[in-house]
């Protein structure tokens, strides 16, 4: 058991293991779109999984960072095998074996974070919230 884990009550660890009720994600999807952020709620991984590949253009450059939503869902597992029509950055990026081209270069989101980022097949970088 990690020294977090230890040191969470009881109350602490229902209150980050059960689901929300839809009342509260309603409110969560409303307060990240009232600040420019795209937001859907599905009712399952499999279905979260299918929304993000369709909206994923083919030939976009993808990159997750270390998302445990991303590796719930599966889609890391999906980016892994290939079977889509998009370039794997994290993939080339780790297996590449000479350190200084192990960097891509920062991207911006106007101060907004973002679980996935991609580039476009046209090269415009984009959160995820339209396609080109």
């Amino acid at each position: 058991m990690s020294a977090v884990e230890s040191s969470m009550t009881t109350e602490d660890s229902e209150k980050w293991t059960r689901l929300p009720d839809d009342k509260s994600i309603v409110r969560t999807v409303n307060a990240l779109q009232s600040r420019g952020i795209t937001a859907e709620s599905v009712s399952s991984r499999e279905d979260a999984l299918k929304l993000l590949a369709k909206r994923i253009p083919p030939g976009a450059e993808v990159m997750t960072g270390a998302s445990a939503t991303l590796d719930e869902i599966g889609f890391l597992q999906l980016l892994k095998l290939g079977t889509h029509q998009w370039k794997n950055l994290k993939s080339e990026i780790t297996g590449e074996k000479e350190r200084s081209r192990q960097t891509t270069g920062a991207s911006s989101s106007g101060g907004r974070s973002s679980i996935l980022r991609w580039k476009c097949a046209c090269g415009r970088r984009d959160r995820g919230d339209r396609r080109c």
